[in-house]
């Protein structure tokens, strides 16, 4: 039964594993790309529009810098442009810092309360809004977990892979 188990642990080759989900992953970046970001732009307009959940200056800061990010994947991916990542890459890397910003804006003392960012009037300043009561994740979490994504998503097609 050992040896059994010895064989099994032999012939499941982790590195080959693992550079076969990077290859899936580098493949198919844009078309995952395309449908995250069309999940976000999405979930953004259903918490604006049918939950009524005005958004403030940063949210607003935020759109813009995700909802292109679906078109460019799309237009990328229909005109098979190799640089695509690097613009999706761009609005990422900025989008992040803002979305991380926004969320502990919300969620912890260290940033003042009072800024002119999250002012609008009956915006998400004035709203204490989480996924689930008690669980801290806020729209400014998922905005920020798509941006990473994203950036995760681009780094992996623009590195090269050595040997893992």
């Amino acid at each position: 039964m050992n040896k059994e188990s010895s064989k099994i642990k032999s012939t499941f080759d982790v590195k080959a594993f693992y550079k076969g989900i990077i290859e899936i992953l580098r493949k198919y970046s844009l078309n995952l790309i395309l449908m995250m970001g069309l999940f976000g732009v999405l979930l953004s307009l259903y918490f604006s529009e049918a939950m009524d959940l005005p958004p403030c200056d940063l949210c607003w800061y935020q759109r813009v810098l995700f909802y292109p990010i679906p078109i460019v994947a799309l237009v990328a991916l229909l005109m098979r442009d190799k640089k695509a990542h690097y613009y999706i890459l761009a609005l990422s890397a900025i989008g992040l810092p803002i979305s991380i910003y926004h969320h502990l804006l919300k969620v912890t003392d260290i940033f003042p309360k009072e800024t002119p960012f999250c002012k609008t009037d009956g915006a998400c300043g004035d709203l204490e809004w989480e996924l689930w009561t008690g669980s801290g994740i806020t729209i400014p979490l998922l905005c920020a977990l798509g941006f990473a994504g994203t950036l995760f998503l681009c780094i992996i097609r623009l590195v090269k892979v050595r040997n893992i």
